[in-house]
């Protein structure tokens, strides 16, 4: 006789796979009992196998009463068992079977486990009666498993916290020189003004200078060419002195006609009449003073009609001492420190050579972030975040945020929480902490955890890392439609086109799934997985030769596919395909 499958189940009545015909022992039971798998083959959703079995059960099939049938259902490959469900039938459950006959369900999951791939879920079973139990043969059910869901990249997005450090910024230094009446050469007292001290701190850091503008200034007293000449004087003088600097600090390249900007004032009224304000003179004289400088006459002429209504120069030497000067104007492009330097300096606090106080004084805090930023070692990052950063800012959310990120991509996923609640704790709402968390709870695969601040994240900023990490939750949670939305979100971020792609192939778009791979492949030439994606889509669509020539390059690549789909039941109808051989070799 012929052998059936059944099952049976219905709320809390468990389906058994039911062996019926002529076998070695006298019972004759469920004779024309017929049963569907679904999906068939067995199917790996987010991480999940997960199925159901449907049985019809005629009337009149020999079901004996007192009868009971007792399974297991599992998935049996090499020797290794996976259970999902111990599953019972008793013939008081179905009193009228006899006549009526039965339909009967039953649904089961188990998270997938690599040693199930290869593997064929079976019913193993028994029947009871009358004290007596008997073993029946194990049934065929469906192979296990199609795997495409697996193939997802999993690659979640963490985002550093931002810091406002500028490499280069524009600055502008002012400095000047004083001179005596009727001198050109500088005085020493001069170089330790502050100004002029700015000035070579500047060249000594090696800045970037852009322009220097001098100027040479004579005040009014005196004859006008005696003044001319201390104006152009103090102006070269000044400009001597300048280019002794920069040679010294290696500005060589710098000294040419463009880069000095030279002005001279032979006789500095215009100084005279700002400074008049000091002076207690009746304001008709400060008047009638103005309008005589203003005037338009001879220098001579109106240095005498000035004098005379001030009583002589010697009454006004506090204006006029501070006119005798040469002025820099240095314009130039500075940054905290030069960059090997910021690199040397946190490599020396890293190897024990300088201590915390001394990293904590030359950086400052946005620098610091820059310089964390640079490392290449996530070790070296996490001690520096812990041993400077928040031993100086310990109440900057950005420190614990940029931790916890370091701590989870290094395998410490519980440290790597724990420090993104700290830094929520620092300030509450921030889009880049609730993203940082929903992909640390995605690495720790609680999905239902992560739902919530990825949602947030998205609502507060919507950025491309957040976009991503709701794709791949919805794609862990079977919602492939929403997956596939949010993965377009994501723009050009790694992965986000293959797993828009992929997402598409699982709820059915061929079309959608085909451009984003091949997007995908553009944008990396080498992505096996992407052309290995695009062989499977040629099988879901019975096209053979996209099947072989995507699948030849995608072992090109990457040999380790060509076992996979040796195997992959997404190309059993090619198993014995002579091209499909040949392209996996």
């Amino acid at each position: 006789m012929k052998l059936f499958n059944a099952f049976s189940g219905k709320s809390r009545v468990m389906l058994l796979s039911l062996a019926v015909g002529a076998i070695a022992w006298q019972c004759k039971s469920f004779e024309g009992a017929q049963v569907n798998c679904k999906p068939n083959p067995l199917e790996v959703h987010g991480d999940s196998v997960k199925f159901t079995v449907r049985a019809t059960i005629p009337a009149k099939s020999g079901f004996k009463k007192g009868g009971t049938y007792n399974g297991n259902l599992a998935i049996e490959n090499n020797g290794a068992k996976y259970g999902f469900k111990d599953v019972s039938i008793a013939s008081t459950q179905f009193p009228d079977i006899k006549k009526t006959g039965a339909n009967a369900s039953v649904t089961a999951s188990k998270p997938f486990e690599q040693g199930m791939d290869g593997g064929m879920l079976k019913a193993f079973n028994s029947y009871t009666r009358k004290g007596k139990t008997f073993d029946l043969p194990a049934i065929d059910l469906a192979p296990c498993c199609i795997t495409t869901s697996t193939l997802i990249c999993d690659d979640v997005k963490f985002i550093t916290a931002p810091f406002n450090y500028e490499k280069q910024k524009p600055l502008t230094l002012e400095a000047k020189f004083q001179f005596p009446q009727n001198v050109h050469a500088i005085q020493p007292t001069e170089y330790e003004k502050a100004d002029i001290r700015a000035i070579g701190d500047f060249l000594k850091n090696k800045y970037v200078a852009t322009r220097i503008n001098i100027s040479g200034f004579a005040s009014p007293e005196g004859a006008f060419k005696r003044n001319q000449f201390l104006s152009v004087a103090r102006s070269k003088e000044v400009q001597k002195w300048l280019i002794d600097q920069l040679k010294a600090e290696g500005y060589d390249a710098y000294l040419d006609s463009s880069f000095f900007v030279i002005t001279t004032t032979s006789e500095d009224w215009d100084g005279f009449k700002a400074n008049l304000s000091r002076k207690s003179f009746p304001e008709d004289v400060k008047r009638q003073i103005i309008d005589i400088i203003s005037a338009g006459y001879d220098p001579a002429v109106t240095e005498k009609r000035v004098m005379a209504l001030v009583g002589g120069a010697d009454e006004v030497e506090d204006i006029l001492a501070p006119l005798r000067r040469a002025t820099i104007k240095l314009e130039g492009m500075t940054s905290s420190h030069p960059d090997a330097l910021i690199d040397q300096t946190l490599a020396d606090y890293l190897s024990g050579k300088i201590t915390y106080e001394d990293a904590n004084k030359f950086f400052k805090q946005e620098e610091l972030l820059f310089a964390i930023s640079r490392l290449e070692n996530r070790n070296d990052k996490i001690k520096a975040i812990t041993g400077i950063y928040l031993k100086s800012y310990s109440e900057d959310w950005r420190g614990y945020n940029d931790l916890g990120i370091y701590n989870a991509q290094g395998g410490n996923v519980d440290n790597g929480l724990s420090q993104l609640q700290s830094a929520e704790k620092k300030k509450a709402g921030q889009p880049i902490v609730q993203n940082n968390t929903g992909a640390v709870y995605l690495l720790q695969k609680k999905y239902d955890l992560a739902m919530q601040p990825l949602k947030d994240a998205r609502q507060s900023a919507n950025t491309k890392e957040a976009g991503f990490n709701n794709g791949f939750l919805m794609h862990k949670l079977g919602r492939y439609a929403e997956a596939a939305e949010s993965f377009n979100t994501a723009g050009d971020l790694k992965c986000a086109k293959y797993n828009a792609g992929l997402a598409k192939l699982l709820m059915g778009d061929l079309a959608g799934a085909k451009a984003d791979f091949e997007a995908a492949v553009k944008e990396d030439k080498n992505n096996a997985r992407a052309y290995y994606l695009i062989a499977i889509l040629g099988a879901r669509s019975a096209d053979s030769n996209l099947v072989v020539m995507n699948l030849k390059r995608a072992v090109q690549i990457d040999r380790s596919l060509g076992e996979k789909a040796a195997k992959d039941l997404e190309f059993r109808n090619y198993f014995n395909d002579e091209q499909f051989k040949a392209a996996l070799k």
